[in-house]
C-alpha cells in the first residue's frame, strides 16, 4: 500500500505532466495560448475586462500580452460602436489557426495516445484522484477554519 508521501508525489507528477508543453515557435508563449484560448470560450470577441477574468490574468498583464498578441497578428482591437472607450478583442483568423495547431491539435495528439480502451486503469485512477482532491480541500478548509 502507498503510503501519504508517495500518494502526494504522485499527485505532484501528475500536475507536473499536464504542464509538460510542445516546443512553441519563437514569439509564441503559453500565455498567448491561454489569452487565445479564453477568447475562444467568449466567443471570439470580449473586452478586456472580461477576457483578463475568463483567463485568470490580472488587467495589466492582459494588457501587455494582448499588445503582443496584436503585434502577432492573433488577436484586434476595436473600439465598441456604442461606447468609443470600451476597446473590443477579437481573435483573429490566424489566432485561431495558432490556437488549433499549437493548442487544440496537441491536445488531440495527446488524447489519441491515452485512449481509455488501451488503459482500463483509467476509471481507477481518475476516481482515486478525484478522491485525493476532495481530501486534500476537506483538510484544508478545516486548517483554514482554524
Amino acid at each position: 500500500m502507498a503510503t501519504t508521501q508517495q500518494v502526494i508525489d504522485a499527485l505532484w507528477r501528475a500536475r507536473r505532466g499536464v504542464q509538460v508543453y510542445r516546443d512553441l515557435p519563437d514569439g509564441l508563449r503559453r500565455a498567448h495560448l491561454h489569452v487565445l484560448y479564453a477568447l475562444e470560450e467568449l466567443g471570439g470577441a470580449a473586452r478586456v475586462t472580461a477576457l483578463a477574468e475568463k483567463a485568470l490574468v490580472k488587467i495589466p498583464n492582459m494588457t501587455r500580452l494582448l499588445q503582443e498578441t496584436v503585434a502577432a497578428g492573433w488577436t484586434t482591437r476595436s473600439a465598441v460602436p456604442t461606447d468609443k472607450r470600451t476597446v473590443l478583442i477579437r481573435l483573429t483568423e490566424a489566432g485561431t489557426a495558432c490556437l488549433q495547431t499549437y493548442y487544440w491539435d496537441y491536445l488531440d495528439a495527446i488524447a489519441e495516445s491515452l485512449r481509455p480502451e488501451e488503459h482500463p486503469q483509467y476509471d481507477a485512477m481518475i476516481a482515486a484522484i478525484d478522491q485525493a482532491v476532495a481530501t486534500i480541500q476537506q483538510v484544508t478548509a478545516t486548517i483554514d477554519e482554524t
